[in-house]
């Protein structure tokens, strides 16, 4: 239990510290208007995506259960990562898509370039849900240590690159800093690999369709501005 728990609790505070780049470098290099850009994005798209933290908890029970027969845990898994996906993907383009429409109405034009960050968040939560049950099912295997490694690498990631591409892109460079932190994700789908192999080609076609809408609602923002 202690073996099990050490590893599940420092790997879960090591992905929370991903929640002080905001305020340390953001707020230091944008200042406060900034980190209140960020914060917006940021909520609406784990808002949205709150699902996947209950079906990470869930999972580590349900696939506890099946952890000494390797093909049902591999169809568990699977079922669950597309079933995820296909739930959360929907919520997530809605708001990219009519984001532009209610966030001026809501919550004034001042808000706007918290739409500029949401595509790029919100695909980065996308991602986050096909790996948060892979992350479980190595807590359910013994492999927390995986785990901990990669979103040691994803806080790095997030941090270096964040520091690096804000100066030059502005507000956006926390978006791309926040795409760029999911090679991070590789250690996880190479502990997983070792255990069982999943195949992605379902996911492969969920994320062709999500990811060019969630992008699509920017466009449609730029295009508004060129034509005003």
């Amino acid at each position: 239990m202690l073996s099990f728990g050490a590893g599940l609790t420092a790997a879960q505070r090591m992905w929370q510290l991903r929640t002080l780049v905001n305020p340390l470098l953001v707020g230091r290099i944008a200042g406060p208007e900034g980190v209140a850009f960020v914060a917006l994005a940021v909520r609406m798209a784990e808002g949205l995506g709150a699902i996947r933290l209950a079906a990470g908890r869930m999972a580590i029970a349900a696939l506890a259960r099946l952890q000494t027969r390797r093909e049902q845990f591999r169809l568990a898994l699977e079922r669950s990562l597309y079933l995820q996906v296909i739930t959360l993907g929907p919520l997530l383009c809605a708001a990219a898509l009519f984001g532009p429409l209610l966030v001026p109405r809501v919550l004034g034009l001042r808000w706007m370039p918290s739409l500029t960050l949401y595509p790029f968040v919100a695909a980065g939560v996308l991602v986050n849900s096909v790996y948060n049950l892979q992350a479980s099912a190595l807590f359910v295997v013994g492999r927390q240590w995986i785990v901990m490694r990669s979103y040691s690498a994803h806080v790095g990631l997030l941090a270096a690159t964040t520091f690096f591409l804000l100066p030059r892109l502005g507000i956006a460079g926390y978006g791309w800093a926040e795409v760029i932190a999911c090679a991070s994700y590789c250690a996880i789908h190479a502990g997983v690999r070792q255990y069982v192999a999943l195949s992605y080609r379902q996911l492969a076609a969920c994320m062709a369709v999500f990811m060019p809408v969630l992008f699509l609602g920017r466009l449609l923002t730029v295009l508004r501005h060129i034509i005003r």
